[in-house]
């Protein structure tokens, strides 16, 4: 590399008329750059001289961005098979509510569809709104009150009304119209079953049977019909009962409880453990008068019961 530069560096010395054409030609360059900086700067710049562009405003309106739907695109989104990625997107079913249009009613009996599981063996959970009672059934098993199921849909379930003598739906996504009334189940218990069994004082006081109590004790750990009741905790420890659901043709109801009235003492004795609650519920034959303390709307209460 040294020789080579050596080599070049001799031969520019020995005819100088080629360093001086170097000169000249990086001076043309250089001079020419300026120039071209002085033309620019006089033709371009917001000055007098400058020349007059035409602002050219194309008439034609823009197109308009394609409208997409963002609810067929979640559709397919959701069909999707995420476990394999060269499979078609499903369909989805078309909601089927039910109806006269369909060819199946509506029904007006009392029942309520929670969730439906559909596959092999296809299950309903479907709640009795005037009993309470709710339970899971299958194709051919029979709700309650009512005759076997028919057929589960992903929103529907058809079952026999022996009553009607017609086959009727119960959907999530419609609601019975009106219509001639249905005849119902007939109930174990009336407004007036309890006449024989108490007596109202007033809204808080009663005179009632020791077997009326009993029953009312234990609608806090067993199901009983019209009634719903559940135990309330307070730093992990029982802390009561609280009336979530009480029918006025219930054994609560008659009892002068409603629906989100709380029990937190019988007796003065605090509800704190089962163990007390079944403790109150074995001595309930011992004793002549039953208290319990408990609120309603945030304020308190003592329902008095006298037994006999």
């Amino acid at each position: 590399m040294l020789e080579a530069l050596r080599s070049l560096s001799m031969r520019i010395v020995k005819r100088p008329w080629i360093g001086v054409a170097v000169c000249v030609l990086v001076c043309a360059a250089l001079a020419a750059q300026a120039v071209g900086h002085v033309i620019e700067a006089q033709v371009l710049a917001a000055s007098p001289n400058a020349p007059k562009i035409p602002r050219v405003i194309d008439p034609t309106p823009a197109p308009a961005a394609p409208a997409i739907d963002r609810v067929a695109e979640g559709t397919t989104l959701v069909s999707r098979d995420m476990f394999c990625s060269s499979c078609a997107p499903v369909a989805p079913p078309k909601p089927e509510p039910g109806g006269v249009e369909t060819g199946v009613p509506l029904t007006s009996l009392p029942f309520i569809l929670i969730a439906t599981s559909l596959g092999h063996d296809p299950i309903a959970t479907v709640r009795d709104d005037h009993s309470g009672s709710q339970g899971a059934f299958a194709l051919g098993e029979t709700l309650p009150g009512a005759g076997s199921i028919t057929r589960i849909g992903a929103t529907y379930v058809d079952f026999m009304n022996p009553a009607a003598s017609r086959e009727e739906r119960v959907s999530l996504l419609a609601v019975a119209t009106a219509g001639p009334p249905q005849p119902q189940p007939a109930t174990t218990q009336t407004a007036g079953a309890f006449d024989d069994r108490l007596r109202k004082v007033d809204d808080t006081h009663f005179e009632v049977t020791r077997g009326l109590i009993k029953e009312l004790v234990g609608a806090a750990g067993k199901p009983v019909p019209g009634v719903r009741m559940m135990p309330m905790s307070k730093d992990g420890k029982l802390s009561g009962v609280r009336v979530l659901s009480a029918r006025p043709d219930s054994v609560a109801g008659a009892l002068g409880l409603k629906s989100g009235d709380t029990l937190g003492a019988v007796n003065g004795v605090q509800i704190d453990s089962l163990d007390k609650m079944l403790e109150v519920y074995s001595k309930i034959d011992e004793l002549n008068v039953v208290a319990i303390d408990g609120t309603r709307g945030g304020k308190p209460i003592t329902f008095e019961y006298k037994l006999r």
